[in-house]
């Protein structure tokens, strides 16, 4: 009987621990979402001068949003 209900037990707080890293996945890539959100919405802020002195055209903002700064010192 002990053993059957360490068994169980055993198999519940895997089960609990499969569920909390899913959420916990599930919550890092909604927070990174938001992150790319807020950078869109900064960056599309600005004016066309601001982004001219960063660097950065217009048509670019969703790509820097979604992948990061682009490295300009490989070309």
């Amino acid at each position: 009987m002990t053993i059957a209900h360490s068994a169980d037990s055993l198999e519940q707080t895997i089960t609990s621990a499969r569920r909390a890293s899913f959420f916990l996945g599930y919550w890092r890539v909604f927070q990174a979402w938001r992150e790319r959100a807020r950078i869109r919405a900064e960056l599309s802020s600005f004016s066309d001068r601001e982004l001219w002195d960063i660097g950065v055209s217009r048509g670019e903002i969703d790509y820097i949003a979604s992948n990061g700064p682009i490295d300009l010192r490989g070309r």
